[in-house]
């Protein structure tokens, strides 16, 4: 049985409360990723930042649908509608729910979870502590390696 601890990643990207929306921008955009584990510093799980959250800061009147930021000739780009990215930290626009679960975890709960939440990520902890993150690309990765695993065994049978 596959548990989250044989999948997750341990070197985990992770943001501060105290960190500037922008900078959290930024690293999304830098590193192809679309979320981040906000903790504090002993690593505890505070929440997520994600690019949903910054998208959803970001709205003017709901008639204007603009990205709060995005990338420009290889600069970060703050939209008009949010003022002061730089002076906002992530701590007040995070979604402060804590999703997480033990590395012993079984994969197939993982996914239920996930499925049954709608959510993209969940924080893998030790003692209340960040160890880990299973996002739905490592899902996936599972998914696919379990599909190539079978086409090889059929590929092996003999036919009569």
């Amino acid at each position: 049985m596959i548990k989250a601890k044989d999948i997750m990643s341990q070197r985990v990207i992770a943001a501060t409360p105290e960190m500037p929306v922008s900078a959290v921008a930024n690293l999304l955009l830098r590193r192809h990723i679309t979320g981040v584990p906000v903790v504090d510093k002993h690593r505890t799980p505070l929440g997520v930042i994600s690019q949903t959250d910054l998208v959803r800061r970001s709205r003017a009147p709901e008639t204007e649908k603009i990205p709060a930021f995005y990338r420009k000739d290889d600069r970060i780009i703050v939209a008009p509608a949010v003022k002061s990215a730089d002076d906002v930290p992530v701590g007040q626009i995070m979604t402060a729910k804590v999703l997480s679960a033990e590395a012993a975890t079984p994969v197939s709960e993982l996914a239920r979870f996930m499925l049954r939440l709608g959510i993209h990520r969940v924080m893998i902890t030790a003692h209340g502590r960040l160890v880990g993150i299973v996002t739905s690309t490592d899902m996936m990765r599972v998914i696919a390696k379990d599909h190539k695993r079978r086409g090889a065994k059929r590929s092996n049978r003999k036919s009569i």
